[in-house]
């Protein structure tokens, strides 16, 4: 007894010097060049990369890592004695609470994804399954589970001839036994040395079932022979692919992040080298630790994060938008014609990942939309010009600080024949007069004195199209319903009728200048005049509204709304890549990209707020939502409401995690 006393006084003996005189390992070095990281195993892979690449560029940089686990880390960077805690998952309420009452202020930051795909032969019949029936497949009593029906009844009687697996020491197993109940995987795994064999004999076998990263599937894969089960969320299915992973919708997934001790920004060694690890470079490393990049806007947004000292939660907020694709609920859409058509292709697309939910969608003037939606009746609007100050004072006295998005700008374009040199420049009543139906001129000569007298051939949308509106509307101003001429060529295609003017010497037509660009027709454009002299259509001239036939589209979104679950889902689609993606392939003009991005963090600081409304006033006019020309840089709280990942259990205690 006597010599284990002495044993175990001699380690804390040990254990009291190598913290005095081994500072870097647990508390932050005195030398204020050196940057110290410690926690997650897996997260350190990506950092010892980093830092050997960096330490070619800065030979004279100090950086110490240490593997303690992700939740080892947090407890001595919760402590203040580290610069990074690095972490695997989202940091939990605990250890946030743990840094708050220290006074320890973080900024999250992330370095990619650890995905888990389920890769099957192309000709397999299982297509998508949900995580309880991952479960099913690879739980520890699913030994001898050899057949899809047993998965999934509708699957038939299709064989499952053998599950095949990395080695157990593998970080493909840790990442999939984080996401199946139990302890470990079923215990008839067939391993498999490579993600190349594995690959090969997917390939050749219908019947073989493989667990992969999703990083180690894209490196071996062709796309032909295999394929990765999509993941069942609610009714959707969802693809294994970069952008779904980046918006949270793709369940099977852990997120990499390096926590950053705000005090610690104030060092210039430690700034640098997150940068690094945030830029190209960086990303590499993420590559060749065998994980996945995220997008470049979330790198450029951590570097953002970095340089503003931005506090609290950042990436994994949006973990807390994971909305059932069950949600039900309705949602009021209104606005102006001009945005109708732009709404219409965004429903269109959010629709089938949430079914549940109803978009009522009606269409009216930009006053009465604004006015809809300062009464409260209106969810969203989208409107073809900004709400004027009186409009605004309105949603203020209602408690309503409207957030804008500014889509982008569509034009309409008129074009004429090509020998055409007399019908350079036209103002607006020239435009009416030829398209008038109270006018209706038959000869050049009627619009204006000096034309000749060629035939006027007016080559037109079919009767109520959106195209006619715009153009009488802006130019008919003393009718309350102009109405478009009749006579002359229909046709709905805009390149027909490019095309027909471009063959009939006195042609005219109208078509939008997306499809203006799409044309081949050689024919001449015809600048306007709107009062402030001739000008001709340019991407700088309609995004900045001096070209009269341009037309604005703003979408203005009620924040009041973001009690409802539905319209956070719907918010957040709206300010998401993919539909930036359908803005800039619907030919629109000065989409605010920037803009509609930098939104994300002010909304997900609203969504939050919602949710507990009795923690926070709703904003007023004191306090306005910004929009996206102003983003918004409001502080998170240093203790924050839970983020759970993509339905994963609680952190493994396994130390180097």
């Amino acid at each position: 007894m006597t010599s284990f006393r002495r044993t175990i006084a001699l380690m804390l003996v040990a254990l009291v010097l190598l913290t005095t005189f081994a500072p870097g390992l647990s508390l932050r070095a005195q030398d204020s060049n050196t940057v110290t990281a410690d926690g997650s195993a897996l997260v350190a892979k990506v950092i010892e990369a980093a830092k050997t690449a960096y330490l070619v560029t800065a030979p004279e940089a100090k950086i110490e890592i240490a593997v303690s686990g992700t939740e080892g880390g947090f407890e001595k960077f919760c402590e203040g004695s580290l610069d990074l805690a690095l972490a695997y998952g989202a940091i939990s309420d605990q250890a946030a609470a743990a840094c708050a009452a220290k006074n320890v202020q973080f900024t999250e930051l992330l370095l990619g994804y650890d995905a888990a795909v389920v890769a099957v032969n192309s000709t397999s019949p299982a297509r998508c399954l949900s995580l309880d029936q991952f479960n099913i497949l690879l739980s520890p009593s699913a030994s001898g589970v050899n057949q899809w029906a047993s998965v999934d009844s509708t699957l038939g009687e299709g064989a499952i001839s053998t599950v095949l697996a990395p080695p157990e020491d593998a970080q493909t197993r840790f990442l999939f036994d984080r996401l199946i109940a139990g302890e470990g995987l079923r215990a008839d795994l067939t391993v498999v040395a490579t993600p190349a064999e594995m690959i090969s004999q997917i390939s050749a076998d219908i019947a073989a079932v493989g667990l992969m990263t999703l990083a180690d599937f894209n490196a071996n894969t062709d796309g032909k022979t295999t394929r990765a089960l999509q993941v069942r969320s609610g009714t959707a299915c969802i693809d294994a692919n970069a952008l779904n992973i980046d918006e949270a919708r793709y369940p099977a997934v852990e997120s990499l992040y390096v926590y950053v001790n705000l005090a610690s920004l104030d060092r210039q060694p430690v700034v640098d080298f997150l940068n690094f690890v945030l830029g190209a470079e960086g990303k590499k490393q993420v590559t060749s630790s065998g994980y996945s990049v995220a997008g470049s806007l979330l790198y450029d947004r951590g570097r953002e994060y970095v340089s503003a000292k931005r506090a609290g939660r950042t990436f994994s907020r949006i973990q807390r938008l994971n909305i059932s694709a069950d949600q039900t609920g309705s949602i009021t859409v209104g606005g102006s014609s001009t945005v109708h058509a732009l709404l219409s292709k965004v429903n269109g697309a959010f629709t089938p990942r949430f079914s549940g939910i109803a978009i009522n969608l009606t269409t009216y003037d930009s006053a009465n939309a604004l006015a809809d939606l300062c009464a409260g009746i209106a969810d969203v609007v989208g409107v073809s010009r900004k709400a004027t100050d009186a409009e605004l004072s309105i949603c203020q006295s209602a408690d309503i600080a409207p957030i804008q998005l500014t889509l982008g700008s569509e034009a309409l374009v008129l074009a004429v024949n090509s020998t055409n040199t007399f019908a350079q420049c036209l103002t607006l009543d020239e435009v009416n007069k030829v398209f008038n139906a109270k006018t209706a001129p038959k000869k050049w000569s009627e619009v204006k004195d000096g034309f000749p007298e060629t035939d006027l051939m007016p080559v037109l949308p079919s009767v109520g199209a959106m195209e006619n509106d715009l153009l009488l509307v802006r130019v008919a101003k003393d009718q309350i319903a102009p109405i478009m001429r009749e006579d002359g060529v229909k046709n709905d295609d805009a390149l027909f009728r490019s095309a027909g003017v471009q063959n009939v010497e006195g042609g005219i037509t109208f078509l939008k200048y997306s499809d203006f660009k799409k044309s081949s027709s050689k024919v001449n454009v015809v600048k306007i005049d709107g009062g402030n002299g001739c000008v001709e259509p340019t991407e700088a001239t309609i995004s900045d509204g001096t070209y009269a036939f341009s037309y604005p589209n703003y979408l203005l979104v009620n924040p009041k709304s973001f009690v409802r679950p539905e319209m956070r889902a719907y918010t957040w689609f709206l300010l998401s890549d993919d539909t930036l993606t359908l803005l800039n392939s619907s030919g629109l003009t000065g989409t605010d990209t920037v803009g509609i991005t930098g939104l994300r963090d002010g909304v997900l600081d609203l969504f939050e707020k919602a949710e507990t409304p009795a923690a926070t006033a709703t904003p007023s006019a004191e306090t306005p939502v910004p929009t996206a020309e102003t983003p918004a840089e409001t502080p998170a709280p240093t203790v924050e409401t839970p983020a759970p990942t993509a339905e994963t259990p609680a952190p493994s205690a396994t130390p180097g995690n």
